[in-house]
């Protein structure tokens, strides 16, 4: 086979109809894009009490890793952000160091959380 010279290329499409395809898939992506795309996880959320309480923001501390400070949402209203011990079972809002109660949001979040830094994910 012959060499071809510098400006020409071997192709199957003429130039202008490359352009145009190249044009309709960039076009197909933009406009499929966002429904090919995975949904986001969604923040964890649970129903407690006939609340619906759902994890907003989380830090964890790096001194003590035991604690996790959290911005909850409960019934879509976001609530003031509040240290959780899971270590000693307590929680700290404004001042106030109450006891986790019996199957209640604490121990929900400990689990969550604990199960979440286990598996290796980043929380």
């Amino acid at each position: 086979m012959p060499a071809l010279p510098c400006h020409q290329t071997a192709s199957i499409l003429p130039l202008r109809w490359q352009n145009w395809l190249l044009g309709a898939i960039a076009v197909l992506f933009l406009w499929l894009g966002p429904w090919m795309m995975p949904q986001a996880i969604a923040a964890p959320c649970r129903t407690i009490a006939g609340d619906r309480i759902c994890i907003e923001q989380i830090t964890r501390s790096a001194k003590n890793y035991w604690e996790y400070r959290l911005t909850l949402s409960r019934n879509g209203q976001r609530q003031a952000p509040a240290i959780y011990n899971c270590r000693d079972r307590r929680w700290q809002q404004a001042s106030q160091s109450p006891a986790f109660a019996e199957d209640g949001i604490g121990d929900w979040l400990c689990r969550t959380l604990s199960a979440r830094t286990s598996e290796g994910k980043k929380v």
